[in-house]
């Protein structure tokens, strides 16, 4: 058997991990429903989406649509490495859920959270979730296997745990902190018009979400590296999603390229994907052409912020005393 080297597992490499398991592993989903009050079964998966969103209410990161005798139910899973949790993010996935039986159809559903044992005992957050699966649960199912899949699956998990003791909420990883003075000095030398926040000579941050500073008031711009997303973050405006989804449309003609609108927890952006940036790995392995889209975006995003000011100005200078007979 091979060994796989991951250099840095993300949240989102393991959601696909846990979207591959339920159609590889029929009996991974037993994981999950054994811990509910549901009937006994062999329930049919028809389908598993990941990062399912709605508007108002933010994204579940894995969604498990399931049936039994003609009857569908749901599955929504939060998946956690060590980030730390939204704001009410445990609220949403149940508020999610019951908008899931009225808009898809579904019987009823059950929220977990899937992480590794360490983040559970010392996360008041994740406690919060009516149904819980560690990754060292996961490990010993896909251990069981004695498949090569398994076997893959079973050393990105390994992986993974490893990050979590070499990087918590408190701790600084030496290796994140030069790629990201690195990362700043890339952006200085060739994108000289971004501002970031922090320019990385403090030596105190580990540069998971590098962020930009905008003209325009509450935004700035966030590179979510380990997601692969850059936002363009508006604070506080998460009930406003359906006119930010306009401007979004709207931006996506103007420039041909497609941008979202979604809301992040209390607050709502305009996203642009890029290439996943690891942090924690030499800035010497990652692809220049990944970090080139990744600033591109960025710039395009600032370029955004700078038109909507600037037509904020106009209104504010020019046409708030403005009277049409």
């Amino acid at each position: 058997m091979y060994n796989y080297y991951f250099h840095g597992v993300s949240e989102r490499e393991m959601d696909i991990l846990f979207l591959q398991a339920f159609g590889a592993f029929p009996d991974f989903l037993k994981l999950f429903t054994d811990q509910t009050e549901w009937e006994d079964g062999e329930y049919h998966i028809d389908g598993v989406e990941l990062s399912k969103t709605d508007s108002s209410l933010g994204e579940s990161d894995i969604t498990v649509f399931i049936s039994l005798n003609g009857e569908k139910k749901a599955i929504l899973i939060e998946n956690k490495i060590d980030a730390i949790a939204m704001p009410e993010q445990h609220e949403r996935y149940v508020k999610r859920g019951k908008k899931a039986i009225k808009k898809d159809g579904i019987a009823s559903f059950e929220v977990f959270i899937i992480c590794p044992e360490k983040y559970y005992k010392r996360d008041a957050e994740a406690k919060k979730y009516e149904h819980y699966v560690s990754y060292e649960k996961c490990l010993e199912f896909f251990e069981k296997q004695k498949t090569n899949l398994g076997e893959i699956f079973v050393q990105q998990i390994h992986q993974a745990l490893d990050s979590t003791k070499t990087t918590s909420k408190t701790e600084i990883n030496e290796i994140a902190v030069q790629s990201f003075a690195k990362y700043i000095n890339f952006q200085k030398e060739n994108y000289p018009k971004l501002n970031p926040r922090n320019d990385g000579t403090s030596g105190k941050v580990n540069g998971w979400w590098p962020e930009f500073k905008v003209k325009l008031p509450h935004a700035i711009i966030i590179h979510k590296s380990p997601t692969g997303t850059m936002d363009l973050t508006f604070g506080k405006a998460a009930p406003k999603i359906e006119l930010l989804e306009n401007i979004a449309s709207d931006f996506s003609s103007i420039y041909g390229k497609k941008i979202e609108a979604v809301v992040t927890g209390k607050s709502a952006a305009l996203r642009i994907r890029v290439p996943i940036i690891q942090m924690g790995t030499p800035f010497e392995e990652w692809e220049c052409d990944d970090l080139v889209q990744c600033f591109d975006a960025a710039a395009l995003l600032m370029e955004m912020a700078t038109f909507i000011n600037n037509i904020r100005k106009f209104y504010d200078e020019f046409c708030s005393n403005v009277k049409f007979k």
